[in-house]
């Protein structure tokens, strides 16, 4: 029988900022709090890619976004 070598990274020091990030609670998809969030990373967007048209934030692989 062939035996496999399983090889994965070891582990990564992470900042301290991100920790901190991590301990926080997660932020529900609904609500208030979400959509000023949502808006905000909206606007992002459109300095980022330097535009005033609509942006979407599709939530799947790129496969699934050409669907």
């Amino acid at each position: 029988m062939k035996r496999y070598q399983l090889s994965l990274p070891g582990s990564t020091e992470c900042d301290p900022e991100v920790l901190n990030e991590l301990n926080c609670p997660n932020l529900p998809h609904y609500g208030e709090l979400w959509l000023d969030f949502y808006l905000e990373v909206l606007g992002k967007l459109r300095e980022i890619y330097q535009t005033n048209g609509s942006v979407y934030i599709i939530l799947c692989s790129g496969s699934g976004g050409i669907e």
